[in-house]
């Protein structure tokens, strides 16, 4: 119980918050690119939504169903509402910018927070268990496994010489004289490390949550990502569809090496092998790079030199367009492609 316990408390009371700070960050966005100076209530935006987001309960470590959820989030929304718009020392609060944020802060909070959910059943935060033996006392063990989805995962049986074959055959993997290797396999870095092209051409460190095999490409060196890729672990398929990987990148905004919009950084080689095909490519590098972008919302996801050039028709078209109109545009489409989880490899 105290492991569970510990699980809950962390995903609950320190993961969901968290994950609404930077949802009240994005949501106020709109606001820092138009309003010189800022509002008062911008302030006390984020400590409102988390306060009220507390006291309606959103953070309880039962899993809410999703109208629970609504309700409870659309009356932390009202009531933050309240508190903003009637604050004594800003008369002057903008209804319809506050009104843009909280509903964009509401979309955010249970958009993420629902994908959070779905990621802790899809074994996001569950401890990797191998069963030493078939019979049926390890039945019972997957069966108490069964009983804790996204705390333990049953990776698989390893079969003795003494024990009968009670489980399903096609979850034996291995044997025995073998489990040392077995138990290194599920390894690897949380993280993973890329260099990429940024603004003015020059590299920078890119994150993200490893999604493929370690040393995917030890022997292949740099390749295109493909439809079901093979170099793609099942989580990690799962956290690309959802665009769970790209959240680290959140560290290059703060660094300064990406911004929040902006053309996708492309990896050194491949900027090598565009460049000789079009000596434009290089032009998309006049601004900082971003996490999402116009020609990630407008076009398939990009698998080879040529989608690579036509992709550069839509950055070179934002960079030519820069707008806020634009931005909120890419924004939102962002927010349907990782609830429709499309675009991903």
């Amino acid at each position: 119980m105290g492991l569970l316990a510990k699980g809950s408390l962390v995903r609950n009371k320190i993961i969901l918050p968290a994950g609404d700070v930077l949802a009240g960050i994005i949501a106020l966005v709109p606001v820092f690119l138009t309003a010189s100076p800022l509002p008062l209530w911008t302030l006390f935006f984020i400590p409102s939504v988390l306060l009220f987001s507390f006291l309606c309960e959103v953070y309880q470590p039962k899993k809410w169903t999703v109208k629970e959820r609504l309700v409870r989030s659309s009356l932390a929304l009202v009531l933050s509402f309240v508190l903003l718009f009637f604050l004594p020392a800003d008369p002057a609060t903008d209804f319809q910018a506050l009104v843009t944020c909280l509903v964009l802060f509401f979309v955010l909070q249970n958009g993420w927070q629902i994908l959070f959910h779905k990621s802790s059943d899809a074994l996001f935060f569950a401890e990797k268990i191998i069963v030493i033996g078939t019979g049926t006392t390890a039945e019972n063990v997957e069966a108490l496994i069964e009983k804790s989805p996204g705390k333990y995962a049953l990776v698989g049986y390893v079969e003795t010489p003494t024990d009968p074959v009670s489980v399903d055959r096609t979850k034996i993997i291995g044997t025995i004289d073998n489990i040392v290797e077995l138990a290194r396999n599920s390894h690897g870095p949380v993280l993973y490390f890329q260099q990429r092209v940024g603004r003015n051409n020059k590299p920078f460190t890119i994150y993200k949550f490893r999604s493929m095999a370690r040393d995917s490409e030890k022997h292949t060196g740099a390749a295109w990502a493909r439809e079901n890729d093979p170099r793609v672990t099942s989580f990690g398929a799962f956290m690309r569809r959802t665009r769970i990987d790209e959240l680290p990148q959140l560290l290059n905004v703060i660094k300064g090496n990406m911004s929040f919009i902006g053309p996708r950084p492309e990896r050194p080689e491949f900027v090598e092998q565009i460049t000789k095909v079009t000596k434009y490519y290089t032009e998309r590098h006049a601004i900082k790079p971003g996490i999402t972008g116009w020609a990630q919302v407008m076009y398939p996801y990009g698998a080879s030199l040529g989608d690579s050039v036509e992709k550069l028709r839509y950055d070179l078209y934002y960079i030519n367009n820069l707008s806020v109109f634009l931005d909120l545009l890419i924004l939102f489409e962002t927010i349907k492609i990782v609830l429709f989880r499309r675009g991903g490899r």
